[in-house]
C-alpha cells in the first residue's frame, strides 16, 4: 500500500457503533483518515474525496446500503464497498457481493476488519494492473496491427507441437481474405501459393522441418480475389535441445510494386543496351531523386573511355553528375537536366569533363 494514509469512508448512523471500527482500525495499526456520514446527501458529497474503501452499516434509517453500493459503483467503481452488519442473513449476505460488494463483516466480529479492508484493497491493485496490462496489450496489438498494415506485411506462427497455426489479421488481408475466414493452415497458405511458386516454398518447408534455419524467399500469391502478387517470405525456427522442431515464426510482405519497378528497370537497360550498340557517342538514363540529386541508372559500356569512369561506378555514385561534369558547367548542365525532369522534355546541352576524370579531357561534350 501506499504511504499516504488510507481515506476511509464509513457510513454508519450510529456514533458508538462508529466508535468501534474506529478503535478496530487503530488496534490493526492501519495508517487512515476516516469520515462518517449517515443521509445520501452527505454520502454523496463525501464522494468527491475519492475513497479508498468504504464500510457501509447494513441498516441505516435515512439511506440505503444498497443504493449507497450503487452511488459507489457509479462514481469510483473500482472503490471496495465492505458492509458492516450488526445482523445480516446469509442470503442478503450472498446477493450484496453478487452486486459487487468486496467483504461483509458482523459488528460482534470486528477482529477480521484490517484484514479485509488490505484484502481489498490488494484485490483493486491487482485487478487495476490487469486492466492496465489488458490496455498496454490492446495498445501494443493495434499497433502492430497498423504498423503491420503500413508496411503491406503480415505474420503467422506454427507450434509444432500443438499443431495450432495462427495469422495475423495483416497476413488474411494480404491473401485477400476478411480475419478469420479460413482456418489458418500449411495447406492454407500453399494453396494461395502460385503454381509455378508451389514446389519451392514446399521445398522450404520440408527443409526446415529436415533440420535447416528459416531463410527468406520471394514467391508468388494469388489472392482469393483472383489478384496476383509478390511476396517477401521470411521464416525463423525454435528448437529445443535436442534439435528438434519447436516453433516457426514468419512473415510475408507485399513487394509486388517492388517488384514491378525492378522489371520496368530491366526493360529499360535492356532498350538502352540495345540503343547503345548502334548510337554514336555514350548513351546515358539519367534519374532525378525527390530530394533533387541527380542519378546515372544506367550508362553505355564506352562511358569508361569517355569519362574514365565505369557504368557500375556512376550507378552506385549518390551524385555522379559531380565526378563526370566540369566544375564550371555544373550549374547549367544541372539546370538543362532539372528542366527536362519537370517538363518531360528531351534536352540537350554541351559541357566539359570534369578535370579528375582519369582521361584527363576537357574536350566539350
Amino acid at each position: 500500500m501506499s504511504d499516504a494514509p488510507l481515506r476511509i469512508l464509513i457510513v454508519e448512523d450510529s456514533a458508538s457503533d462508529a466508535k468501534l471500527l474506529e478503535r478496530e482500525l487503530q488496534r490493526g495499526g492501519l495508517h487512515y483518515s476516516s469520515l462518517r456520514v449517515e443521509t445520501e446527501p452527505e454520502f454523496i458529497a463525501a464522494l468527491d474525496i475519492k475513497p479508498d474503501v468504504v464500510l457501509c452499516d447494513w441498516n441505516l434509517p435515512q439511506f440505503n446500503s444498497l443504493h449507497a453500493l450503487l452511488l459507489l459503483q457509479d462514481r469510483w467503481p473500482q472503490t471496495p464497498f465492505i458492509l458492516v452488519s450488526g445482523s445480516i442473513g446469509e442470503e442478503a449476505a450472498v446477493n450484496i457481493i453478487k452486486l459487487g460488494a468486496s467483504d461483509y463483516l458482523l459488528k460482534d466480529r470486528l477482529a477480521r476488519l484490517v484484514p479485509a479492508i488490505e484484502q481489498a484493497i490488494a484485490k483493486r491493485e491487482v485487478k487495476a494492473s490487469a486492466r492496465r496490462n489488458a490496455a498496454d496489450l490492446e495498445l501494443s496489438e493495434r499497433q502492430l496491427s497498423e504498423a503491420q498494415r503500413l508496411a503491406r506485411l503480415g505474420s503467422w506462427t506454427w507450434d509444432s507441437v500443438t499443431g495450432r497455426v495462427w495469422w495475423s489479421d495483416a497476413l488474411y488481408k494480404l491473401y485477400g481474405f476478411e480475419p478469420g475466414a479460413v482456418l489458418p493452415s500449411c495447406d492454407a497458405f500453399l494453396e494461395r501459393v502460385h503454381l509455378d511458386d508451389r514446389s519451392i516454398a514446399r521445398r522450404r518447408l520440408e527443409a526446415m522441418l529436415a533440420g535447416e534455419d528459416g531463410y527468406p524467399v520471394d514467391l508468388r500469391i494469388v489472392t482469393a480475389d483472383g489478384r496476383m502478387i509478390w511476396v517477401h517470405s521470411r521464416v525463423q525456427t525454435s528448437r529445443d535441445s535436442a534439435g528438434q522442431l519447436i516453433r516457426m515464426e514468419g512473415t510475408d510482405q507485399d513487394i509486388t510494386e517492388r517488384k514491378k519497378s525492378e522489371q520496368a528497370l530491366r526493360e529499360e537497360r535492356d532498350r538502352l543496351t540495345s540503343l547503345a550498340a548502334t548510337a554514336p557517342g555514350v548513351l546515358f538514363s539519367f534519374r532525378q531523386t525527390p530530394d533533387g540529386k541527380v542519378t546515372l541508372p544506367y550508362s553505355a559500356p564506352a562511358v569508361i573511355d569517355m569519362f574514365g569512369h565505369s557504368p557500375e561506378e556512376l550507378a552506385r555514385d549518390a551524385e555522379p553528375i559531380f565526378r563526370i561534369v566540369h566544375p564550371a558547367d555544373l550549374e547549367r548542365v544541372w539546370q538543362s537536366i532539372s528542366e527536362s525532369a519537370s517538363t518531360l522534355e528531351p534536352w540537350c546541352t554541351s559541357f566539359r569533363v570534369a578535370v579528375h576524370a582519369p582521361c584527363g579531357r576537357s574536350d566539350g561534350f
